[in-house]
């Protein structure tokens, strides 16, 4: 029996807004407080760096997104959804608008490259011909089609991230989370990466990265979230205000309004993309994934953003 589930959970604001937090508290049952009074919006189409010191509750509010962990107090909302009425059906729906990036990959190794992408829509029970046109977009994108039938121990480090990046937006994200991407690739890599985000961003979903790397963050000119000791410290879009710039003062994150910051996302001095997307641009970006459906009851579903390593395991984000 195929459960659909209901959405009268859902909040009614603004359709710009992808995430919100509204006065977000968060203590593990160990008595550790990981988030306070935590208020942040995003919009849809937003590119977002999140920045913050080791423990600083960065790894808290990736989990708190994909509803692996549940907030203690307040609300937040995600594409929609208000995360303190979400039915334990109502998860994977939730997750699957979601392409999670890991710093560590997490590929499966005994698939080959074209595999290991499909893998998460074979779980959404997509078509062999649907598999076969986003599975093929996807590796276009990212510039590995030559790499299809290749093993990821076959591949460099920064291949292996672009195939984590592929298996990510197959499904058609609205949303991507990158946690560290670039933390196991070279330098040149890194900046690949990060234009790679930047063309998916382009061309309409929502990127949130977060990173330990200044000089990325210092080159691409995108809206910067600093969270220090669990809350939100500064929101800014303009990374001078961390980098001793003086063409804009430091704007506090309370004062910050993504509302007002309609082109953000897509600035002037964004880096041109890489060459690889730059030949894939004409890819076919009609292809649609097929329709999500959902027949799982727990939370620790099978979810094709989530699975990785082939157990479906729900995981996310930096140890704090």
């Amino acid at each position: 029996m195929i459960v659909i589930a209901r959405r009268d959970n859902q909040e009614s604001v603004n359709s710009r807004t992808q995430i919100e937090f509204r006065g977000v508290y968060k203590t593990y049952k160990n008595g550790t407080g990981a988030l306070k009074d935590f208020n942040l919006k995003i919009n849809r189409g937003e590119f977002v760096f999140v920045v913050g010191p080791s423990g600083a509750g960065k790894s808290t509010f990736m989990k708190l997104i994909m509803r692996e962990e549940k907030m203690s107090a307040g609300e937040i909302i995600v594409g929609g959804y208000r995360l303190s009425k979400i039915s334990r059906r109502q998860i994977p729906m939730l997750r699957r608008t979601m392409g999670i990036v890991f710093q560590d990959f997490r590929l499966i190794p005994t698939m080959n490259v074209f595999d290991n992408i499909a893998f998460s829509m074979h779980i959404v029970g997509a078509s062999k011909q649907d598999i076969r046109k986003r599975v093929s977009y996807a590796l276009n994108l990212v510039g590995l089609a030559h790499k299809a039938r290749s093993k990821p121990s076959e591949l460099s480090g920064g291949e292996q991230q672009r195939v984590g990046l592929a298996r990510a937006l197959v499904n058609n994200p609205s949303l991507i989370i990158a946690d560290e991407p670039t933390g196991n690739v070279d330098p040149r890599m890194s900046y690949e990466i990060v234009e790679l985000l930047s063309e998916i961003n382009r061309r309409g979903t929502t990127v949130i990265m977060v990173t330990h790397e200044h000089q990325l963050v210092r080159d691409f000119h995108r809206r910067v979230v600093m969270i220090e000791n669990g809350t939100v410290v500064a929101d800014n879009a303009d990374t001078s205000a961390y980098y001793g710039g003086a063409e804009q003062a430091h704007v506090p994150a309370h004062q910050y309004n993504p509302d007002e910051q309609a082109q953000i996302a897509v600035p002037d001095e964004t880096p041109s993309p890489a060459p690889a997307v730059q030949e894939s641009a004409s890819a076919a970006a009609d292809a649609e994934p097929a329709p999500a459906q959902s027949e799982a009851d727990g939370e620790s579903v099978e979810d094709g953003a989530f699975v990785i390593g082939g157990k479906g395991e729900v995981k996310g984000g930096e140890s704090e």
